[in-house]
C-alpha cells in the first residue's frame, strides 16, 4: 500500500526552485533557531544555527553500535535541546529517488496519473507499506519537457525515524533525504550547472550529479574509517578505480569533494591526485563532517 509522503519527509510537498531562491525543495518555516540533524548507520551529527547562521552551540558527533534512539535522547538532554524545531535526514540507504521526464503538454490529471504508475512500477516487487512524495520541475531548459524527482521510502522506516526523534524531545519539521540535501547544498550556493558532488563520509561515499535534464546518485561502500586505521591501499585504489569509471562513464567535468574525508588532508590530496576534482566544498568556521547537518539547517533558514 503506497501512502503520501507529503507532512511526513516534505511537509506540504516540494516547492518549485526559484532565482531567488533555486532549492529542489523548501517550505516555509520560522527563521529561529535550527537543528540539522544528520543521522547515518553508526552516527549522530548535530548543529545548531541561529537566525543569522552563527552556531547555536559546538556541533555534536558521536559514533554507536546499537540503540541509536537511547544515543539521541541522551544528547539531547545534555545539551538541552528538548523543543528545538529538527530539520532530520533519511540516510541514502533508507530511501529511493528517482527522475523522471514527461512531455510539458499533459493535463494535470493525466501527468499525476503518469507519476503515480511510475512510482507503483518502482515498488512492484516491495511487499511493505511505503510512504512518497515527488516535485515536478519546469524549469528543464525544453519546454517541450518535465521533470519529475520521486523519493520513496518504507512506511516502517520512516516512522521509526520519526518516533527516535520525537521521543528524544525534538520537534521534527522536516525529514529530507540525504541525496536532496546535497543537491541543496549545490543550489543555494549557485555551483554552476551541471555540477556533481562526492560526499564522502566515514562508511559509504554518495556521487550526486545535478543538471537541468538529469539527476543521478551513485553509492559506494568504501571505508574511510577502516582505511584510517588499516592503511589498505587496495581498497584505496578500489575506490579510486570507481569513482574515476563514474566519472568517465557519466562524462562529469565539474566535480566537487565534500564531507569528512576534507578533515584528511593527505587521503584528500591522494583522491584529488587521481580524480578530476574541481573543487573543494569547505564550511569553513564548520567542521567537514557537518555538511549534510550544514545543507539542512539552511534549508530551515531560509525556506
Amino acid at each position: 500500500m503506497l501512502q503520501s509522503l507529503r507532512g511526513i519527509l516534505w511537509e506540504k510537498g516540494f516547492r518549485r526552485p526559484s532565482l531567488k531562491l533555486p532549492y529542489l525543495s523548501l517550505r516555509n518555516i520560522s527563521r529561529k533557531s535550527i537543528i540539522g540533524l544528520h543521522l547515518t548507520n553508526s552516527r549522530i551529527r548535530i548543529l545548531g544555527l541561529k537566525g543569522d547562521k552563527t552556531l547555536l552551540f559546538e556541533p555534536v558527533e558521536v559514533t554507536f553500535k546499537n540503540d541509536r534512539a537511547k544515543v539521541l535522547k541522551e544528547l539531547v538532554d545534555r545539551y538541552k535541546l528538548r523543543g528545538y524545531d529538527v530539520i532530520a535526514s533519511l540516510s541514502v540507504n533508507e530511501g529511493l529517488m528517482k527522475f523522471y521526464t514527461y512531455p510539458s503538454a499533459l493535463s494535470k490529471k493525466d501527468l499525476e496519473n503518469a507519476i503515480e504508475w511510475a512510482i507503483k512500477r518502482e515498488l512492484v516487487t516491495l511487499k511493505e507499506e511505503a510512504y512518497y512524495d515527488y516535485h515536478i520541475i519546469d524549469s528543464l531548459g525544453d519546454p517541450r519537457k518535465l521533470g519529475v524527482i520521486a523519493v520513496i521510502a518504507r512506511k516502517e522506516t520512516v516512522e521509526s525515524v520519526k518516533k527516535t526523534i520525537q521521543d528524544a524531545g525534538l520537534n521534527l519539521k522536516i525529514l529530507d533525504y540525504e541525496v536532496l540535501a546535497i543537491i541543496n547544498y549545490g543550489l543555494y550556493n549557485k555551483l554552476p550547472l551541471p555540477f556533481s558532488i562526492l560526499h564522502v563520509d566515514y562508511d559509504y561515499s554518495i556521487l550526486v550529479s545535478y543538471s537541468q535534464s538529469s539527476i543521478n546518485y551513485y553509492v559506494g561502500q568504501w571505508s574511510l574509517a577502516e582505511y584510517l586505521e588499516t592503511k589498505n591501499e587496495e581498497s584505496f585504489d578500489s575506490f579510486i578505480s570507481e569513482i574515476l569509471n563514474l566519472v568517465v562513464l557519466n562524462n562529469i567535468t565539474s566535480l566537487y569533494i565534500a564531507g569528512p574525508v576534507l578533515l584528511y588532508e593527505d587521503v584528500t590530496t591522494r583522491i584529488m591526485e587521481n580524480v578530476p576534482i574541481f573543487g573543494l566544498l569547505d564550511l569553513e568556521s564548520i567542521p567537514s563532517n557537518f555538511f549534510i547537518a550544514h545543507s539542512l539547517c539552511i534549508r530551515g533558514l531560509e525556506g
